[in-house]
């Protein structure tokens, strides 16, 4: 979400919000303390690296599944960016350490020798 400069800051009683839902205004507490980017995200590939599963699902070594796990990680991350509201945080978020470390875990280069090797092979 963008910054608003409407209301200077104070609360005003009433409990309106200034005309807010709570989803938005739950949305800009959470925005100011960055929990998708901050909390959120980093978990989510912390457990992905304990469960084990980091194996498998950044393994190129099965091009067709490799490709299908990139599609649903790729999705993934833009959803997430999606729910961030802004362009500046979605730039901040894609420099978090957990960001970067999680799309360099994908082999890329061995994923396209792979296919390369199989379409060198049909011809």
């Amino acid at each position: 979400m963008t910054r608003s400069t409407k209301g200077g800051g104070g609360s005003g009683g009433g409990g309106g919000g200034g005309g807010q839902t709570q989803k938005q205004q739950q949305q800009k507490t959470l925005g100011e303390f960055d929990f998708l980017a901050r909390s959120f995200f980093p978990e989510v590939a912390e457990q992905l690296d304990d469960s084990g599963a980091a194996a498998a699902v950044f393994s190129a070594g099965n091009p067709d599944k490799f490709h299908a796990n990139y599609v649903a990680g790729a999705d993934f991350l833009a959803d997430l960016e999606r729910e961030l509201g802004s362009l500046e945080a979605v730039e901040a978020f894609r420099e978090t350490r957990s960001y970067r470390t999680f799309v360099g875990r994908w082999n890329l280069p061995i994923y396209f020798q792979i296919r390369w090797s199989f379409a060198h092979q049909l011809v």
